[in-house]
């Protein structure tokens, strides 16, 4: 008897190792030789990171197959075959050794999800402007220059990450690409965004971080469904007139820009939760915050500051404020009424004390007070003021 349970345990444990249930009518086949026992049925083959140098022939006795992924392996070439797999919906060749694809791939007419980052393709196939059906494009780190003009062409698309290439210009063209909400162009060589990208206002998305780029377009606002940007890694010295009209935006990451002032629409952003603004040239804390109560998150380190005028209050959201960096001397005794700040960094100022009102911050976790001028006695103070805290605030001198 114990031996066949023995053998139960071991068939078991093989078949959850050759290929696992997604949902609950869709199964994932990791093996092959698995796969070939229901070939009929197999439609999610997953073949990722088995130092394959090229695609199994056998695949092609997949005849229902719908998402194949291929992703960290060793292949240098897309065979033939796969442009016939004729019900395929999702392809994953991400990380391998590719710089082209088959000149057939126009025949995967179902084809929506196309994944081909960490390869190293020098130009953007044509092929993939004929996949009408195509919803996705990923082509992270690559070798890419520039984007054909007919880039327009492909419909359907929702997302395109083009991240970690050498990228200088996005063709106008891109404007006809009305069902787009993700847009991704970080880490390229780009020094502006062309106004076409405007008419997209399905986007919901922009990440456009590690450029060059010194504007954003003066119709920018018109993106109203936009809930998150990043552009930090640019030279960016101001934002658009309009840009509070993008009244649903709740995430914007502008660090390491050139930016002094927010325009005065900003206040207008009232959905704002999240926004850094590290390594910039302010040499106030905006006026225009004050009145975004949702802001839980502020991020303005790294930047010319002075002060910490005692309307911070009217940020009672906020959790993280970091303030690092500046040239703060005296901290407000109304930053004992924003009652849920969990962490407060003011390292690298000019501070010698903090007010007793720093004690009613009954949820913090981190203090941080580093580089500053504060005394034995103060130190102490501080300690004392906060000891009771549960949990236990950290404080860092």
């Amino acid at each position: 008897m114990k031996s066949v349970y023995f053998k139960l345990f071991i068939f078991l444990g093989a078949l959850a190792i050759s290929h696992h249930s997604v949902g609950q009518s869709a199964t994932v086949y990791t093996s092959i030789k698995e796969a070939l026992k229901n070939k009929k049925d197999v439609q999610y083959l997953d073949l990722s990171g088995q130092e394959l140098r090229k695609v199994p022939r056998k695949i092609k006795k997949f005849k229902n197959l719908k998402h194949l992924d291929l992703s960290e392996n060793l292949i240098t070439k897309m065979p033939g075959f796969l442009t016939k797999m004729k019900h395929l919906e999702k392809l994953n060749l991400n990380t391998n050794k590719l710089s082209e694809v088959h000149k057939k791939l126009y025949k995967l007419k179902n084809l929506e999800i196309l994944e081909l980052s960490n390869n190293k393709f020098t130009v953007v196939p044509e092929q993939i402007f004929q996949l009408k059906q195509l919803k996705e494009i990923w082509f992270r780190n690559n070798k890419l220059t520039e984007i054909p003009d007919n880039f327009g062409n492909t419909p359907k698309l929702t997302l395109i990450d083009f991240s970690g290439n050498q990228i200088s210009k996005i063709p106008a063209s891109i404007g006809s690409l009305q069902t787009l909400y993700y847009l991704r162009f970080a880490n390229n060589r780009l020094s502006s965004l062309p106004n076409e990208v405007c008419n997209i206002t399905t986007l919901i998305e922009i990440k456009i971080s590690q450029n060059q780029i010194i504007k954003l377009p003066d119709n920018f606002g018109n993106l109203r469904q936009l809930r998150e940007i990043e552009a930090n890694d640019n030279l960016l010295t101001y934002l658009p007139a309009n840009f509070g009209d993008i009244y649903q935006l709740s995430s914007l990451q502008l660090n390491k820009n050139k930016i002094s002032e927010l325009p005065k629409s900003f206040p207008k952003l009232r959905q704002l939760q999240h926004l850094e603004l590290e390594g910039n040239k302010f040499t106030a804390i905006p006026k225009e915050l004050f009145s975004i109560f949702a802001i839980s998150y502020l991020d303005l380190s790294y930047n010319e500051i002075s002060e910490i005028p005692s309307e911070i209050a009217k940020l009672n959201k906020l959790n993280y404020l970091d303030l690092r960096g500046n040239n703060i001397s005296i901290v407000p005794k109304e930053i004992g009424k924003i009652r849920f700040m969990s962490k407060l960094w003011l390292g690298d100022n000019s501070l010698k004390s903090l007010p007793s009102e720093i004690k009613e911050l009954k949820w913090l976790e981190i203090l941080s007070l580093y580089n500053n001028q504060f005394d034995q006695k103060n130190k102490e103070l501080i300690q004392e003021w906060l000891k009771d805290n549960d949990p236990k605030c950290s404080i860092t001198f």
